[in-house]
């Protein structure tokens, strides 16, 4: 059998892809996921790196003049989708809900700027943000369904609390921020599963936000659009996040998979 990495949060236990020992071999993005595996006594020569075809997805303009705060523009938040099991999709929502009320505080401070929030939960959760934008009487608040690689396209930065969609924002050189106090609470289910945090702003290529707190928050959005330092530290991260758990080089990834799967037939 071989287990091919399709998503970024692949160092999760949890998960079939932290789970080298149910697979024969494990094609994956990038060595950060290739080491993970061999940490988990799966042989060096059963995990091929491939690398991930993302970036054939985006041509930013290297010369796009940086968002400036007094001009209109998005920000959007990626929600997290409902989780692996009924207990985590609970934490899942619950995390929304909170980030989604930090936000609402937040986007007050910048009344230049859209709010948008990217669902990737239930028609019944999407109720509840619904109502929580009518209670507040946002006029600069919307919920989009169009796709996240749209919105990246249109977007001066983005949120999440960590996914495949914010490796998308890294390509098209977005910056973007990254929740992590969500795993603070989740202790126990974290230590029942071994879930770890996708290493976004440990690579300094994310702003993390350690705290449910809207004026952390407000703080981490203002330098981005003040900073010129802040951004290219941020493209700098984001660099070294890609080498290790992406692998961009030459060879379409599309075409290193197909190689990978004939040579494993052979064997």
């Amino acid at each position: 059998t071989v287990c091919f990495q399709h998503g970024i949060e692949a160092l999760n236990p949890a998960s079939i892809l932290g789970c080298p020992s149910s697979a024969s071999y494990a094609l994956v993005w990038g060595n950060a996921n290739r080491e993970y595996r061999l940490s988990k006594n799966m042989s060096a020569s059963h995990v091929k790196i491939i690398g991930c075809g993302f970036h054939k997805l985006s041509q930013e303009d290297p010369e796009k003049k940086p968002p400036k705060i007094d001009a209109p523009g998005l920000m959007v938040f990626v929600m997290n989708s409902g989780g692996q099991c009924k207990a985590d999709e609970r934490l899942t929502f619950l995390d929304n809900e909170r980030i989604v009320r930090m936000c609402l505080e937040m986007i007050r401070e910048f009344p230049q700027k859209k709010l948008v929030l990217k669902p990737r939960i239930s028609d019944l959760q999407i109720g509840v943000f619904r109502k929580l934008i009518s209670d507040c009487n946002a006029s600069n608040v919307e919920i989009r369904t169009d796709s996240f690689l749209a919105l990246l396209k249109e977007c001066d930065l983005y949120f999440h609390l960590g996914s495949t969609a914010a490796l998308e924002g890294l390509f098209f050189q977005k910056p973007g921020i990254q929740f992590r106090f969500v795993y603070d609470y989740k202790k126990p289910f974290v230590e029942k599963t071994g879930l770890r945090l996708v290493p976004f702003s440990d690579y300094g290529a994310n702003l993390g936000i350690d705290s449910a707190n809207a004026e952390c928050l407000i703080q981490a959005v203002r330098s981005i659009y003040e900073s010129q330092k802040v951004r290219e530290d941020l493209r700098q991260g984001a660099a070294r996040f890609m080498r290790d758990f992406a692998s961009l080089g030459d060879v379409d990834p599309a075409q290193k998979f197909v190689s990978a799967v004939e040579e494993i037939l052979r064997k």
